[in-house]
Formats: structure tokens, sequence, C-alpha cells
């Protein structure tokens, strides 16, 4: 396998909005990882980076260099942690496991970030459909009381001019 294949940006299910990336070096032998968590560095509680949590627990940015191993088919960062293998989507995954139907890194705990593609370059566009997806549902609510709000006005004004 060409470890290039997991070069670039990803979801990790297991910490939701949190920024995931690797960047194989061109030796094919190493790579670089960046990305963004929240709470202490030694936290082990699953939390994601939406800007509630980042309020509640603060924010880091983290990085670490590893190695691509037995040829090409793991990465490791030789903490015992993160060390994964390369996870096609046409994989069929276990009942309760993350990531099926999607290419990415499954962990040795089981959690698969996710490969993003070109067009979701980065969580950030996550975020913003997120945003305007909760931004459409307050224009909704807003206009579905207004519309109310009239109904009743127009009610009371009928009633008014038959009570008359």
């Amino acid at each position: 396998m060409d470890p290039a294949i997991m070069n670039g940006d990803y979801a990790d299910p297991f910490h939701p909005y949190c920024e995931r990336h690797i960047s194989v070096n061109p030796d094919s032998q190493s790579f670089h990882y960046w990305g963004t968590a929240v709470g202490p560095k030694d936290d082990t509680v699953l939390r994601g980076c939406s800007k509630e949590e980042q309020v509640q627990y603060g924010s880091r940015k983290g990085e670490f260099d590893g190695l691509i191993i037995r040829n090409g088919e793991v990465i490791s960062a030789g903490d015992g942690i993160h060390e994964g293998v390369w996870e096609s989507k046409s994989v069929v995954v276990q009942k309760g496991m993350t990531g099926g139907g999607i290419d990415g890194i499954r962990w040795n705990d089981g959690n698969k970030w996710t490969k993003l593609d070109s067009s979701s370059s980065s969580i950030a566009v996550n975020n913003n459909e997120h945003e305007n997806e909760v931004g459409k549902f307050i224009v909704v609510v807003y206009f579905g009381i207004s519309v109310l709000a009239g109904l009743k006005e127009m009610v009371v004004r009928i009633q008014n001019k038959f009570d008359s």
C-alpha cells in the first residue's frame, strides 16, 4: 500500500469538530500529525471541539511525529495509543464500530478517523454547516411564531367586529 493515501484531513467521531490532519513525509516511512482538542493534555474523556466545549474546557493544539511501518500498512506514534491501519471504505465493519463505508484510519481503540474529501478540506466547514442549520431552524421558528401571532390578531379583530 502507498502510505501517501493517508495524507489529508480527518473527522474523528470520538471527538466531533476537532481537527485531525496527517501529512506523510516524502520518505513514506514517517508522518506528522497536528490537530485540536479540548481539556487537559492527558484527559481521557471523550469530548468534541464544539464552541460550547471549548469555552467550558479550554482548547488546545497538539502535534506529534510517528512512523509508518510494516510495509506501509501501520501508522504509529510509538506510544501504544496512536497506532492504526488504513481501512478502505469497502471493509465491512462490525456492528457498533464507527466509519463504515468511508476510507480512513482504524486505530487500536476501535475508533476510525474518516478521511474528508477535498471539497470539505477542514473541520471548520462542518462547523459552519452545523451553524447554518441552527440559523435556518431559528428563522423557521421565528417565522412560525410571527404567523401565529398575526393569525391571533386577525381572529381578535374579527371577534371585535362581530361584538360591536
